[in-house]
């Protein structure tokens, strides 16, 4: 990959089902791997622009949140996802897909306690309903990982 990139190779490119390079990484396993968050850290030095979305509207930020991979959401965060999503190349923190939802939505209907726990510490937005209405501790599981999350998406950033 990055002797690819290296030689000029698009680090938005679109895979054949118009999935945006940076989704197609944290896609492909739960919590984050290191090979993963290294892909990850390759794409994002190449350009990698974590605004992008898939044809669902969620973003890179998403992605992570939805896969329970913390580590990732910092390197978002560190790469230019600001919490304003004003800055090129950035991620709104509370932007929203097609459904209305963020990426506090995505970890909550995911059991994703710790990415949870990162989008609360950067200044996610406890308090946003998706388009159905719904705030992001009414799509938790009724799961182990699920009853963790609630007291976390009920009092809201620490």
């Amino acid at each position: 990959l990055q002797t690819l990139l290296g030689n000029d190779a698009d680090a938005n490119a679109r895979s054949a089902g118009g999935l945006p390079p940076l989704q197609r990484v944290l896609g492909m396993s739960i919590g984050g791997t290191p090979e993963q968050l290294v892909l990850l850290g390759v794409l994002l030095e190449h350009g990698a622009d974590p605004s992008l979305t898939d044809d669902t509207g969620m973003t890179a930020l998403m992605y992570a949140a939805a896969h329970d991979n913390a580590p990732a959401v910092h390197m978002l965060f560190d790469a230019g996802a600001a919490p304003d999503g004003v800055s090129p190349n950035s991620v709104n923190l509370d932007g929203i897909d097609r459904e209305g939802k963020t990426a506090l939505h995505h970890a909550a209907l995911h059991g994703a306690a710790n990415a949870a726990a990162a989008l609360l510490d950067a200044g996610a937005n406890a308090s946003l309903r998706d388009a159905d209405g719904n705030l992001p501790i009414a799509l938790a599981p009724d799961t182990q990982s699920g009853k963790t999350l609630k007291e976390p998406l009920a009092t809201g950033p620490r």
